[in-house]
């Protein structure tokens, strides 16, 4: 059963991709298995912080431009480009879903690539440099939590394993090459990942 679905794996996934994990498993299939599953593992823990900032940034920034133009509804007037019309986009969705959409909708339905985009330098004397303070005020108790959680991450998993988001190639040679103070990726996971 367990061959069945490493089968169906290799089938999912590119040589290329897989490559990495291969070579820096010193060509254990099994292994290399353990170190994508961990990769996977790592990558996944850093979404709720991301997702915490994202909710922070755009909430930060809509409170501070809605003060400063005194006006909850800011992103309907004082856009330009594509984010005018990622609003307009969002306000069609919203309707087409039957909504009177408020200003909380609007906020909730941009996405975290259109709150990074207003720090274009299309934005300055529009939004900045005078709404950074603000903003960030807000965002500096957000970044001590961050600190906090990087660091608990950090304590309790080796910087070995943590570089393997970039660094694929060398993290098993690292791993047996460590004095065992990090998880070493084994048939374990293996077996767990696969039932």
């Amino acid at each position: 059963m367990r061959e069945d679905k490493f089968r169906l794996f290799r089938q999912g996934i590119s040589e290329s991709r897989f490559r990495p994990y291969l070579i820096g498993s010193g060509g254990n299939a099994t292994d290399a298995y353990s170190l994508y599953a961990w990769n996977v593992a790592l990558s996944e823990s850093l979404y709720p912080c991301l997702n915490f900032v994202e909710m922070a940034l755009r909430n930060a920034i809509h409170s501070a431009v809605s003060t400063n133009f005194r006006d909850g509804y800011w992103f309907l007037n004082n856009l330009v480009g594509k984010e005018r019309a990622i609003v307009s986009g969002v306000r069609r969705d919203l309707q087409d879903r039957g909504k009177s959409p408020t200003a909380p909708d609007f906020v909730s339905s941009l996405w975290f690539g259109f709150w990074v985009n207003l720090f274009s330098n299309r934005y300055e004397g529009i939004l900045w440099p005078q709404l950074l303070r603000p903003i960030f005020r807000v965002c500096r108790g957000v970044i001590a939590l961050l600190e906090t959680f990087a660091s608990v991450l950090i304590a309790s998993v080796s910087s070995a394993i943590a570089s393997s988001i970039t660094n694929q190639s060398g993290i098993y040679k690292t791993w047996n090459n460590s004095t065992n103070k990090c998880w070493k990726p084994s048939a374990g996971l293996a077996r767990l990942c696969w039932r």
